[in-house]
């Protein structure tokens, strides 16, 4: 590193060091960067509502996969014609597909501006991206109860590959958790403890922050939507259509 702005060292600056540093960062004197400040809170709302907008997307997209691994671990298991399991698919499919609606309609009610450029509609945005910050966990709890247990119970990969013989008649260990961790009759073990290590990595696991966890906070956590919805919501305007269609007259 260049020895006149950092160090090496990286425990905590002394004062010789901070002194160092003041003195070898000559910072130029800037003119005001908007003469227009008044802007900010515009640029600042519709940058925020487009980045919940792309978030929907994204969220959209995993949640299909998930429903996929859903349908396919069901198959594994041997329940995919059971009501209730075909209930809980509909469930997540009905969900995602209503987020997917929600980003599609603020995109599609959006309009151009003086510069050129499309504005969505920040109303829709934030009621779309307020859904982002249920439906998801929802739709991880129905793939969870439909994959059961064994999603998180499941012996490691260490076991299923382990040569170390411990049966009466000389079984070893991954032969053993082959055999009883099958499912359904055509279906190898195997692809069993992949799909329902796919499903808990989505749910639990190092993925699920890119779901759970970004469909949360990600653009925005929920409180801000609500804040933008408050705003945008126009209830005086509907407060006078009540009034109107009642004959309500101030």
């Amino acid at each position: 590193m260049d020895s006149g702005f950092f160090s090496d060292d990286v425990s905590a600056p002394d004062e010789a060091d901070v002194s160092a540093f003041e003195s070898a960062v000559d910072v130029p004197e800037f003119p005001p960067l908007c003469p227009q400040p008044d802007n900010t809170k515009t640029v600042t709302k519709a940058d925020a509502s487009g980045a919940k907008v792309n978030v929907d997307g994204r969220l959209v997209g995993v949640g299909d996969t998930l429903i996929g691994a859903a349908a396919l671990v069901a198959e594994y298991n041997g329940v995919e014609k059971a009501s209730a399991v075909k209930d809980k698919l509909i469930e997540m499919t009905h969900l995602n597909e209503t987020l997917f609606c929600c980003g599609i309609a603020c995109s599609a009610q959006g309009f151009k501006t003086k510069a050129g450029n499309y504005q969505i509609d920040l109303l829709l945005a934030n009621v779309c991206k307020q859904n982002v910050t249920r439906f998801p966990y929802e739709i991880v709890r129905l793939a969870e109860d439909i994959a059961g247990g064994l999603m998180v119970t499941m012996p490691s990969q260490v076991d299923f590959n382990s040569d170390t013989v411990v049966g009466r008649n000389g079984e070893t260990i991954g032969e053993i958790c082959n055999k009883f961790f099958v499912g359904r009759e055509g279906v190898k073990t195997e692809d069993r403890q992949r799909i329902m290590r796919f499903i808990e990595n989505l749910c639990l696991g190092a993925a699920a922050v890119g779901y759970r966890t970004e469909s949360m906070h990600g653009a925005g956590s929920p409180q801000a939507q609500r804040i933008m919805i408050a705003r945008q919501g126009n209830i005086q305007g509907k407060k006078q259509l009540a009034k109107d269609i009642a004959g309500i007259v101030d």
